[in-house]
């Protein structure tokens, strides 16, 4: 009897991690799941500084269909608890709606992690980096500063 009750609460703390790592930061909901329409995205290719970046290296930024893409995939991204303190991002990203700046939020894929700065958030944003929809993201992100692929390497 206690063996099985044993089994059972490990099966069931299990499930429950499982759940918790699916979770999404409700803060950040609205800015990712539930990120509003866009009409434009600048994408960012930045510097690391220690937590975060310190500098914009160079920026590229998309409307119309190519806009409304990213963002898809963005609020399509499979999200999850925060699973790294560092956060050594080389890309960053705004959304907007018309002068409007929605969101602005910096990706570290090594970290698996998103850091908003705008608005700024407590917390960082966890992410899972190999699903479908984070590769194709990345893709966008990587053909955007072809230049930025060996330090990416080095994440």
């Amino acid at each position: 009897m206690v063996r099985t009750l044993i089994i059972v609460c490990i099966l069931l703390l299990g499930v429950i991690s499982g759940q918790a790592g699916q979770q999404i930061n409700q803060a950040a909901r609205p800015l990712t799941k539930q990120l509003p329409a866009v009409d434009r995205v600048e994408l960012q290719a930045v510097r690391t500084s220690g937590f975060g970046f310190n500098k914009v290296e160079q920026t590229k930024t998309l409307t119309g269909q190519q806009a409304k893409q990213v963002a898809q995939l963005w609020r399509r991204l499979s999200y999850a608890q925060v699973g790294s303190a560092c956060h050594q991002p080389i890309y960053a990203i705004k959304f907007f709606a018309g002068e409007k700046l929605l969101a602005y939020a910096s990706l570290c894929y090594y970290c698996q992690n998103i850091d908003f700065v705008t608005p700024k958030l407590s917390d960082t944003q966890g992410f899972r980096p190999k699903t479908a929809g984070a590769r194709k993201l990345r893709k966008i992100l990587q053909r955007s500063f072809p230049g930025f692929r060996a330090k990416e390497n080095e994440e």
